[in-house]
């Protein structure tokens, strides 16, 4: 029998109900009437039953410390990412650090929505946080800690995304003029394969190979709390000629990259869906060998 009533007349509340946890661990309530501990025993196995049940007093713990638990538990993950979710934790502890988990609500969770866009955050940085809110409060519920996620539907600001403004070839090369001479390959190469800043300067001597022309891109620099870093690329990528050769100088004027379509196990943003292909179809500015680059996974 999961409960259990005993009687105890030398007591003050003679009437004890136990029963034993999904834990393990027996819990026990006396009363001064058999009839209210019928009633609270009858409730606590009618949520054990349901799966609802939860252990008495795991919500007292406040927000901060469960969440620094699980910042704790995440050193796994790479370090701009660690560092995303501790300042996401640090924001968010400055508003509800101090609340217990058992009494979040909805309307405290709305209330962070709306100090944080008072305070002057981003849409972004707010959208950032409260998905690191959810997460600890998700991984509460799996805790047995709170019964359900209080962020369940929660609105968060979406974020304002502008045009994104692209160079084209004549601002390229002036960029790449006004450069000291050391560095004018660096907005050449960003611009004409579309490396982010860490791939472009990840690369060492070794992934150089002139004789090919190829670039391999296989370390990154990360920067994460104001340290950086060299980091292996999760995706290796390769610059490489195309089979076929460029047109003559002069025959077309320069275009866009254009996307071919490629299966891919990445889904992290459009560079990484498929492979592109840009051809310069124009004079290179001094010093810049005009060819095709075509990026491909390895």
């Amino acid at each position: 029998m999961r409960g259990s009533i005993q009687h105890r007349p030398e007591r003050k509340t003679p009437w004890r109900a136990r029963y034993r946890g999904l834990d393990g661990r027996q819990r026990s309530k006396s009363f001064n009437r058999k009839i209210d501990a019928e009633r609270w025993l009858r409730v606590e196995l009618t949520r054990l039953d349901r799966g609802e049940w939860v252990e008495p007093g795991s919500g007292r713990i406040t927000w901060a410390e469960y969440s620094a638990e699980i910042l704790a538990a995440r050193l796994h993950l790479g370090a701009r990412t660690f560092e995303t979710n501790r300042r996401c934790h640090e924001r968010a502890a400055s508003y509800i650090g101090s609340i217990e988990l058992g009494r979040i609500s909805p309307e405290v969770l709305r209330r962070l929505v709306s100090e944080m866009g008072a305070s002057g955050y981003a849409p972004e940085t707010t959208a950032k946080t409260i998905r690191w809110v959810k997460l600890t409060l998700e991984e509460a519920v799996a805790d047995r800690r709170i019964l359900s996620s209080p962020a369940t539907g929660l609105r968060v600001p979406k974020p304002r995304r502008g045009e994104m403004r692209l160079l084209d070839p004549g601002e390229v090369e002036l960029l790449a003029a006004s450069l000291p001479s050391r560095y004018p390959s660096l907005p050449m190469v960003a611009a004409y394969t579309g490396l982010r800043w860490g791939e472009l300067v990840g690369p060492g001597v070794t992934d150089i190979d002139m004789l090919r022309r190829r670039l391999t891109v296989r370390s990154v620099v990360i920067e994460a709390s104001g340290h950086r870093g060299i980091g292996a690329s999760g995706h290796p990528l390769r610059l490489r000629p195309p089979k076929r050769m460029p047109p003559p100088n002069g025959q077309s004027a320069c275009r866009r990259p254009s996307w071919k379509s490629s299966p891919s196990t990445c889904s992290n943003t459009r560079q990484r869906t498929g492979c592109f292909e840009y051809t310069a179809r124009r004079s290179p500015p001094a010093g810049f060998v005009r060819q095709d680059l075509t990026q491909s996974r390895r």
